[in-house]
């Protein structure tokens, strides 16, 4: 989860547009997905959305830090995206390195964890925002160094090597660190907190593997990806997650076994996944019309 989660917004520093539709489009996914997967579910009978729940949709509660952190890198995005394209190569590399350093150090390691809530935070999301920028502009300019750009444009191969060694190197780290400690929810925390170099770097490579890939041009691909985030936000919700997807995992988990119980759960997931893009089309459709009558004024 950590490993596809720094993942999802590296890519998503990577792309630059039109800053203000580009918040408001992102409010709208946030609150459609949310409010229409609440409405659908109560609909078929499967759960009851309360004034709690509306609270929650709403981010006035204490829950769901991903949603609030990352309207704040949107409102933040425009001067970010300003700070990329004017300032100097250099400026930027060692603002980078500065940032993941004193973050391994004092956000990580160190007794600072609570100042950078071990990376779930809007504060690590901008560190993974300059970054993806940095790589996105700069990597095979003639102003990065040599070594930079031999380092980000290794092979295919190499980029799914190094993130195997890494993903190697986190897994023994918890397991050594559980026998040693005998704490293996401390060691857990730490290991797989955003805020660890070795998931950060993890990312980093798995994001250049998928970059580097070829595919052509398919409609059907890009009209699932442009509501992958939406399915997130479908099944993350909190009463959707508590009183129907988690429930019914735990039902075909206990009611089979074997490839039985695998084959269920990913047909669940499947519908899961439909329903989701279906609700974000939905969504597409009337956000283009609104936006559209906005610009036409």
């Amino acid at each position: 989860m950590s490993q596809l989660t720094c993942l999802f917004l590296s890519l998503d520093g990577s792309v630059s547009g039109q800053e203000q539709k580009a918040y408001c489009h992102s409010s709208t996914r946030y609150y459609s997905s949310w409010l229409g997967g609440g409405i659908f579910f109560t609909l078929i009978g499967q759960t009851v959305f309360n004034a709690k729940d509306i609270l929650d949709i709403l981010q006035l509660s204490r829950k769901d830090w991903f949603i609030k952190s990352y309207f704040v890198l949107m409102i933040i995005a425009p001067i970010l995206n300003a700070y990329t394209k004017n300032a100097e190569e250099k400026t930027q590399r060692y603002v980078m390195i500065a940032f993941f350093m004193f973050e391994a150090v004092y956000g990580w390691a160190g007794g600072g964890r609570r100042f950078f809530v071990q990376g779930y935070g809007p504060l690590h999301f901008i560190g993974l925002y300059i970054t993806a920028q940095y790589i996105h502009h700069q990597i095979g300019s003639k102003t990065s160094p040599i070594w930079i750009n031999k380092l980000f444009q290794l092979p295919q191969w190499a980029d799914l090597c190094i993130f195997g060694l890494l993903v190697f190197a986190n897994t023994t780290m918890v397991t050594v660190g559980s026998i040693i400690l005998k704490n293996s929810k401390n060691v857990f925390d730490l290991t797989y907190a955003y805020s660890n170099p070795i998931v950060i770097l993890g990312a980093l490579f798995l994001l250049l593997y998928f970059s580097k890939m070829k595919i052509p041009y398919n409609k059907t691909i890009n009209w699932l990806g442009a509501s992958s985030f939406a399915v997130y936000l479908f099944h993350g919700e909190t009463t959707i997650r508590n009183q129907f997807f988690c429930p019914h995992i735990q039902s075909i988990f206990i009611s089979y076994s074997g490839i039985g119980c695998v084959g269920l759960i990913f047909l669940y997931l499947c519908v899961i996944y439909i329903v989701s893009v279906l609700i974000d089309q939905l969504r597409l459709l009337s956000w283009n019309g609104i936006w559209k009558l906005a610009e036409t004024k």
